[in-house]
């Protein structure tokens, strides 16, 4: 098994003070755009952004460009289920791939430098006020946490659409 990040959003979202900065904002991007966004049949998200800041992906997943954005926050207000938070969509923000360069990186190096202990393991974390981030490997049993990529995974209760009865 591979080791992930893991954000804790429910945690994370009513912390408020965030040590990691722009890499925790787009941290948390990735992972509501991931498993709290209810892929709508017509984004109103997207069509309302007036720079195509927004697209969805192959897999109906939101996506920002954020050199696009210009926090006009006109997504936010769109969203009928409010699942885009504007704490979320600051002006000029790092790209998900730098953030998780940043963050993984600095659990990677602790995990590396000498003989990790339990203790130790976290030593980049332990400025999370929240507890909101932990680097481990996920298990495949914990229902509330749902793997995003190689790097990253989530603790939250994940929106599922449930089919149209008939």
């Amino acid at each position: 098994m591979t080791e992930r990040l893991i954000i804790d959003l429910a945690a994370c979202d009513a912390c408020g003070e965030c040590p990691f900065g722009a890499a925790m904002l787009a941290v948390r991007e990735r992972a509501t755009f991931e498993l709290v966004c209810r892929r709508c049949e017509v984004a109103s998200c997207v069509l309302a952004c007036p720079f195509d800041a927004l697209e969805r992906t192959e897999k109906g997943i939101i996506k920002r460009h954020n050199l696009r954005c210009v926090s006009c926050k006109s997504c936010a207000l769109a969203c009928p289920f409010g699942t885009i938070y504007t704490e979320l969509l600051p002006f000029y923000s790092m790209s998900y791939e730098t953030a998780i360069g940043v963050l993984v990186g600095a659990a990677s190096a602790s995990m590396s430098s000498g003989s990790a202990t339990e203790e130790s393991r976290l030593t980049p974390f332990q400025q999370c006020g929240c507890n909101a981030l932990d680097y481990r490997e996920v298990d495949s049993d914990d229902p509330e946490v749902h793997v995003i990529d190689q790097y990253l995974a989530a603790r939250v209760r994940r929106w599922v659409r449930k089919e149209a009865v008939a």
